[in-house]
């Protein structure tokens, strides 16, 4: 396994762990998020505030990694995922993510998956995201 099949793995656990935290330390600070339905993410805070705010949308969720294939620091993870939304309802999807890792860090997540139901909620995810984010920022010394 090379380091950055590891970095993609870990990347899928932490997921799977809701360790948000954990998970920031993969990504470089630029790293930028493309989600269907949305305009891309960009920057480390912002990748992980929106993948936290659209984690919380489940009960339970587990992503399984079918395969990984890597072409020099391009790995695209296919992926299968089952859960429970919060208003009770089971969910199951499949898909890849294509990860791009620079100097041992995610520079770039790409997401593509089969079933699109459901996706009118990340756009509202997003704009929350950005205005956590900047309240945040403005406490800052």
């Amino acid at each position: 396994m090379t380091s950055e099949e590891a970095t993609c793995r870990a990347f899928i656990d932490l997921i799977n762990q809701k360790s948000f935290k954990e998970l920031g330390e993969l990504l470089d600070v630029s790293a930028s998020l493309d989600y269907p339905g949305i305009s891309q993410i960009r920057k480390k805070s912002m990748v992980i505030m929106f993948l936290r705010q659209l984690r919380a949308k489940f009960q339970q969720l587990s992503f399984e990694i079918d395969r990984i294939t890597q072409t020099g620091g391009v790995l695209a993870i296919e992926w299968r995922n089952a859960g429970v939304k919060n208003d009770g309802t089971e969910y199951a999807n499949q898909g890849v993510t294509m990860i791009e890792i620079v100097d041992g860090k995610i520079q770039s997540i790409s997401d593509y998956f089969k079933h699109h139901a459901g996706l009118h909620c990340a756009r509202p995810l997003l704009g929350r995201a950005r205005r956590l984010l900047r309240t945040y920022l403005m406490t800052l010394p």
